[in-house]
């Protein structure tokens, strides 16, 4: 911490690693959510070894949707993506939330989700 306060940053949080299954995740508002086990061909960073090899946990898909649906509206995200920790007992933990993420391993489904959204919210407005 002492090295980041010399840097000008008062503040930090310190997370303990969690195990479990990591999880991506895509999303458009409260309508349109997609989750999958990133592809180990395709990671940008390889980040993804840290925990080891998916244990395929059981993921309980409206509490996934719940969680990430809550913690979008509590942040005022429209469009966004992230990553979250499944663990052996099936409890979420999210562990990043994204802006607009690139959406590449969905793109054609999301750019229809997208679209409409954008519409909906367009033709509510006006």
């Amino acid at each position: 911490f002492r090295m980041m306060q010399q840097r000008g940053i008062g503040s930090c949080i310190h997370c303990n690693h969690l195990k479990g299954d990591l999880i991506k995740f895509y999303a458009v508002g409260d309508r349109f959510l997609h989750y999958c086990y990133p592809d180990p061909e395709k990671s940008k960073f390889g980040l993804e070894r840290i925990n080891g090899t998916p244990h395929h946990y059981p993921i309980d898909g409206k509490m996934l949707k719940d969680v990430v649906f809550s913690a979008a509206r509590a942040v005022g995200l429209e469009i966004y993506g992230g990553d979250c920790i499944i663990s052996e007992d099936g409890a979420i933990a999210i562990i990043d939330l994204n802006d607009f993420p690139s959406f590449s391993a969905i793109r054609h489904e999301a750019a229809k989700e997208i679209a409409e959204y954008i519409m909906d919210t367009y033709n509510k407005e006006a």
